[in-house]
């Protein structure tokens, strides 16, 4: 087991810090809903006509203080296939367009309305499945879910294997304890 010291302040509970973070991702989800809203239904009828079910789902998912929330995304899986972390998924249940969407991260898109709900922020630790047991135990252990999870995140620009949960708490605690608006721009630009 790898031990892992940082050294730094509790930024996340930084007023300044979290004023020009919400007001950042308040500005980017208005944004994208305000000029690309004819992009998201056009995302949304493509995935109605290519197979049955919703256009967008809503899972549940872990947040800020182990809340619980309806984390929105756009269907990328064929209906009736059981709720499971990504990673536990067979290639045969995601959909054409299902792949494409995952593949350049669109599926994510609809979470700026979490992101205007104050669920989510944009960038942070991946929200899991209230299912993750392990996950979420490691993220009380290290404090992770003191932070909002966001759309993109410091796991997702490293590549890590996201059945290692050792690997994605030790990317989280990272991300969690160097956070900056700096380090968030350059995780978006990477994303």
């Amino acid at each position: 087991k790898n031990n892992l010291i940082i050294i730094s302040e509790n930024i996340f509970k930084n007023f300044v810090f979290l004023f020009f973070k919400r007001s950042f991702d308040l500005f980017f989800s208005v944004f994208i809903i305000l000029f690309f809203w004819w992009f998201l239904i056009l995302v949304w009828v493509v995935i109605k006509i290519e197979t049955p079910g919703p256009g967008i789902i809503f899972q549940k998912r872990v947040g800020k203080s182990g809340k619980i929330f309806n984390c929105i995304k756009f269907r990328t899986m064929k209906s009736g296939v059981k709720q499971a972390p990504t990673h536990h998924m067979s290639s045969t249940d995601l959909t054409v367009v299902g792949g494409f969407l995952r593949t350049t991260k669109l599926d994510e898109l609809p979470q700026v309305f979490n992101i205007i709900l104050n669920e989510m922020s944009l960038v942070g630790p991946r929200p899991c499945l209230e299912i993750q047991h392990k996950l979420i135990n490691k993220r009380k252990e290290f404090k992770i879910l003191e932070v909002k999870p966001g759309i993109t995140g410091l796991a997702q620009i490293s590549k890590v294997d996201m059945s290692n949960i050792d690997n994605i708490t030790k990317f989280d605690f990272i991300y969690l304890k160097t956070q900056s608006i700096f380090i968030d721009i350059d995780i978006i630009l990477k994303t």
